[in-house]
């Protein structure tokens, strides 16, 4: 069984890895909300995270803003962030890792300003999935493309971003 590592990324609602829904509203601020999903494709094992802790070069690194979707004035989604793997059927659910929202985004280039993720477990396997979840301190609630909720959109300042680095196993 090989190895390598990935990034798992979505930069709009239509291109990227995880499906997501652009100008999601997410109306919980007491629970956590599913933003992006990825499905583990068949014949693969795959592990949220790649290297160690011990070597911290060996690393991913995670990388997570979110914006809401105020037309041209968007503003940072703030809250909690958690990334959870589930089976199929959601009957088993595990948290891999939580996470302030304003320690996932840094720096886009600079390694030292981002957070580390070394390889976790459990793995998933085929038909399970990843799912990145929020819990905002705010309640974003309209609807509309230029509504106050999460937005996905490339061609404004309303781009929410996820890179996830994983351990994919064939």
């Amino acid at each position: 069984m090989g190895k390598y590592a990935k990034i798992l990324a979505n930069y709009n609602a239509t291109v990227g890895d995880f499906t997501v829904t652009d100008h999601q509203a997410l109306p919980s601020v007491t629970e956590f909300q599913t933003i992006a999903t990825y499905k583990c494709p068949a014949q693969q094992k795959i592990a949220v995270g790649y290297g160690t802790d011990g070597l911290p070069d060996s690393c991913g690194y995670l990388y997570i803003f979110l914006t809401n979707g105020v037309d041209a004035a968007p503003i940072e989604v703030t809250g909690k962030i958690r990334i959870i793997v589930t089976n199929f059927a959601g009957t088993k659910v595990s948290v891999i890792a939580e996470y302030d929202e304003s320690t996932t985004h840094g720096s886009v280039t600079d390694r030292k300003l981002k957070l580390p993720l070394s390889e976790r477990r459990p793995m998933i396997a085929q038909d399970s999935y990843i799912k990145v979840q929020v819990m905002p301190l705010v309640a974003h609630v309209a609807a509309g493309a230029n509504a106050d909720n999460l937005g996905w959109d490339p061609n404004t300042a309303q781009q929410s971003v996820i890179a996830l680095p994983v351990t994919v196993y064939d």
